[in-house]
């Protein structure tokens, strides 16, 4: 591409990637031959040939491109697991990059660490680095506005509360909005999704074949067998049930955000968060594991529409409408709490040291969200 900057490197694992992939071709060979011979045992055939396409299918989503952050031409691309899984942002409608401090709280414990994120119009904000070190973040954003030919980075926590969008362009067909409810469909796709789905039949198919010759495998199929049964099914289970899967938000007074995942009319792992003037949501583009949303509230973090890739029910560009829905859904949750009527929030201006103090040049550049 021309006029192209990377700001943070795409990555692969350039070694167990092909160590993978070359044991899982192995296995599938081994066993193929072993179970052509005749007076072999076709159950330790069947094992290789299962336990390398399991090989096979992680050495190929190891190897593959992921992640980084870019600036094409017109767009800023936050990188997936392939090309089709970027999310893209056009420059004319970022508003700003912002840096500022966060505190997570897990349980009795604090986290401060600083993140940087996008702020865009129609859009929710989408993070773009996390690091414990406040120089090399301020570095790092000051490198992404450069890149993008925009007004240098604001540091702090600008107000989100705006008014809420009136146009439902582009919705995605699996969202429902109703009233104080928002019900969604990610569905299930990427090479993750398939190696799960590759192992665990593996895992079941060999589990149950040890079992039914256990009078033949002696110790080794009543140790192994039910283990790897268990397992296979286990994780069988997990990518079959996600495609199918719905996640319900829904507010109550407080006010208050839950979210459940809904699968068959049963409800189960309610989550909530309580909601202010400073909750706001954004994207995190985690690579192999997809995109997600996550809403950010008094140092609690609550974490939904995971997974998302392309070919899901949820596209990755999707996922930035469903963002700016629940932003918006939560302005007027909070207004309606306070009794006040959506203001829109006024233009973000740089606090006093932004003008004054520079990041260090030779800061180190902030880390990667992890994958």
């Amino acid at each position: 591409m021309n006029n192209t900057t990377i700001v943070i490197p795409p990555r692969r694992a350039r070694i167990m990637g092909p160590l993978t992939l070359m044991s899982g071709g192995i296995s599938i060979a081994c066993g193929g031959f072993i179970t052509l011979q005749p007076g072999e045992p076709l159950i330790l055939g069947v094992t290789l040939i299962l336990l390398g396409l399991m090989f096979s299918c992680g050495g190929i989503m190891l190897w593959g491109m992921r992640g980084g952050v870019v600036v094409a031409q017109d767009k800023l691309i936050l990188g997936g697991q392939s090309t089709s899984d970027h999310i893209k942002i056009p420059t004319s409608e970022i508003q700003q990059v912002v840096a500022h401090e966060i505190q997570y709280q897990w349980g009795e414990e604090v986290h401060v660490g600083w993140v940087c994120e996008v702020l865009s119009d129609d859009a929710p904000r989408c993070l773009l680095g996390e690091s414990d070190d406040e120089h090399g973040l301020k570095h790092f954003a000051h490198k992404l506005t450069s890149s993008l030919g925009i007004a240098a980075p604001v540091y702090g926590m600008p107000n989100q509360l705006e008014s809420a969008r009136t146009s439902t362009d582009n919705k995605p067909p699996n969202v429902e909005q109703t009233g104080r409810e928002i019900n969604f469909e990610v569905g299930a796709s990427g090479t993750l999704h398939y190696t799960l789905l590759s192992g665990g039949l593996s895992m079941l198919i060999v589990g149950a074949l040890l079992i039914k010759g256990i009078a033949d495998n002696n110790v080794f199929g009543f140790l192994f067998g039910p283990t790897l049964l268990g397992i296979g099914i286990l994780l069988t289970a997990i990518p079959i049930i996600k495609r199918n899967l719905v996640e319900e938000l829904r507010f109550e007074a407080g006010p208050v955000l839950i979210h459940n995942y809904l699968a068959h009319g049963v409800r189960y792992w309610r989550k909530q968060i309580r909601l202010n003037r400073d909750t706001y949501v954004r994207v995190r583009q985690r690579g192999l594991r997809g995109a997600s949303l996550e809403v950010v509230s008094e140092g609690h973090v609550l974490h939904m529409a995971g997974s998302v890739h392309a070919g899901c029910k949820l596209e990755p560009q999707g996922l930035l409408w469903l963002g700016y829905a629940l932003q918006v859904a939560i302005n007027k949750a909070v207004l309606n709490d306070a009794g006040t009527t959506p203001q829109r929030s006024p233009e973000l201006a740089h606090p006093p040291e932004a003008s004054t103090s520079e990041p260090a040049p030779d800061a180190p550049p902030a880390s990667e969200s992890p994958d």
